[in-house]
């Protein structure tokens, strides 16, 4: 009866062994995975830093060169909107005194 129970427990626990072996597996390759993904994961951080973050601050001085120059133009365009204006008045009223004359 000692060597029963002894084998049923060396059943059991040779089962639990088969299991842990099982569950170590699974670990390895989740280390693995998660290795992989922090590599991943600091291979895009980098090419954020190296790449993409000076390319959004280059895009955005252009940006506001741009921004300078449609500023500058708008004011010259009001400029000559006025002296259009200007000139239109001037020829009415030269209009006028060609008339009185």
């Amino acid at each position: 009866m000692n060597e029963e129970i002894l084998n049923d427990i060396l059943d059991a626990v040779q089962g639990v062994n088969t299991r842990l072996d099982k569950i170590d597996a699974k670990v390895d390759s989740l280390e693995t995975k998660v290795n992989s993904l922090e590599t991943e994961v600091r291979s895009v951080k980098l090419t954020i830093e190296n790449e993409i973050r000076p390319n959004i601050a280059e895009i955005a001085s252009c940006h506001l060169d741009l921004s300078k120059k449609l500023d500058a133009v708008t004011a010259s365009y009001e400029s000559y909107s006025d002296l259009k204006i200007r000139v239109r008045v001037l020829e009415s009223q030269m209009r006028e005194l060609r008339m009185a004359q």
